[in-house]
């Protein structure tokens, strides 16, 4: 049970740094498209919504 709790434990360590890793990321993605592009342009690419596509 030790062993599987330490595991469980790393497990969430790593699981959160890849988290805080993701939202640097898309943070700077973010910031190069609003730098990029015009505003309703980039808000268009940032939306998390993907019903919101043409198709």
């Amino acid at each position: 049970i030790e062993a599987t709790a330490r595991l469980d434990f790393l497990w969430r360590l790593l699981a959160r740094q890849e988290m805080e890793e993701m939202a640097v990321l898309r943070k700077h993605n973010e910031d190069l498209l609003n730098n990029m592009l015009p505003s309703h342009i980039a808000r268009h690419f940032l939306n998390k919504d993907p019903d919101d596509e043409v198709r």
